[in-house]
């Protein structure tokens, strides 16, 4: 689906592991915003490929990082929050 197009964001649950990911935690002030880290791109791969294997990776601008109930058509739970890592263009 985002090889496609047809999906223009990831998601990933909010835990430990990807909370020390995304969120820019040495900035965090309670009560303010929260601010994200900054990521130029972000690359998906089909399994463990090769370097060299590029008909098995997509990389993709990353266009922002938020948290908001997802879409579930696109995979999201329905019940809880997650990350979302709004993509830009394609870049390979």
């Amino acid at each position: 689906m985002i090889e496609s197009g047809e999906k223009p964001e990831e998601y990933r649950d909010m835990t430990p592991y990807w909370v020390k990911r995304l969120v820019d935690t040495d900035n965090f002030l309670a009560g303010e915003p929260i601010p994200y880290r900054h990521y130029d791109a972000v690359e998906f791969t089909l399994g463990y490929p090769k370097k060299e294997d590029t008909s098995r990776r997509m990389t993709f601008e990353v266009a922002s990082v938020g948290a908001a109930k997802g879409n579930p058509q696109w995979g999201a739970p329905t019940d809880k929050s997650v990350f979302i890592i709004k993509l830009g263009s394609r870049v390979k």
